[in-house]
């Protein structure tokens, strides 16, 4: 993992984001055990945010209420399955311009 500020201020954006998402009580992040000590500092202001290292998470972070009903997939695996049909748009008319 890219270990920069620019990458740690990146990341605590994102997980700001996914967390404000989830709500304002008790959350979890679960993130890779390589993740896990950025992520840390990311909520180290907050109490109620726990950070849970998972080898299967993937790429990324998931966000979860303590109730289990919400879940942000920030990972880039479902980031690329969200653009999936975006990118199949935008492959095909770049085929489309040099096909004769």
């Amino acid at each position: 993992i890219l270990k920069t500020e620019q990458y740690d201020s990146l990341l605590a954006h994102e997980i700001e984001q996914a967390l404000d998402f989830v709500g304002d009580g008790g959350a979890t992040v679960h993130c890779t055990q390589s993740l896990a000590s950025a992520v840390r500092r990311s909520v180290a202001s907050k109490p109620s945010v726990a950070v849970e290292p998972s080898d299967d998470i993937g790429s990324g972070f998931v966000a979860a209420d303590d109730g289990g009903t919400v879940r942000v997939d920030c990972t880039l695996e479902a980031r690329l399955d969200r653009l999936a049909p975006l990118l199949a748009i935008e492959i095909h008319r770049r085929l489309a311009e040099i096909e004769p």
